[in-house]
C-alpha cells in the first residue's frame, strides 16, 4: 500500500499534467510530519493549525473561494481536528 506522501505526490504530479495552466494554484499545506519542538513552536506561532487539509486549490469559483483536499490512504482515518476543518 502506498503512503499518504506517495499518494499526494502522485496527485500533484497528475494535476500538473492534466491542468498545467492551474498547477501553481495547487498548494501543499505542510502541517504533518515529525518536527523538532522549536520548529513546531515557530510554525504554531506563525498560524499552523492541526487538522488543516493537505492541499489547497486556490482558484475561486463562485460560490466557493477555494477547494481544500485531505489525502488519506485506504486505511487512513480522519482525526477529530480534521473533521472540524472539513465541516
Amino acid at each position: 500500500m502506498r503512503s499518504e506522501h506517495e499518494l499526494q505526490k502522485a496527485c500533484v504530479k497528475w494535476f500538473g499534467y492534466q491542468y498545467p495552466e492551474y498547477k501553481d494554484l495547487l498548494i501543499a499545506i505542510p502541517n504533518g510530519g515529525k518536527r523538532h519542538l522549536t520548529t513546531a513552536k515557530k510554525l504554531k506561532a506563525e498560524g499552523a493549525k492541526a487538522g488543516v487539509p493537505d492541499l489547497l486549490f486556490a482558484l475561486p469559483k463562485t460560490p466557493f473561494a477555494s477547494l481544500w483536499i485531505e489525502m488519506k490512504t485506504e486505511k487512513g482515518v480522519i482525526s477529530e481536528k480534521q473533521k472540524h476543518y472539513i465541516n
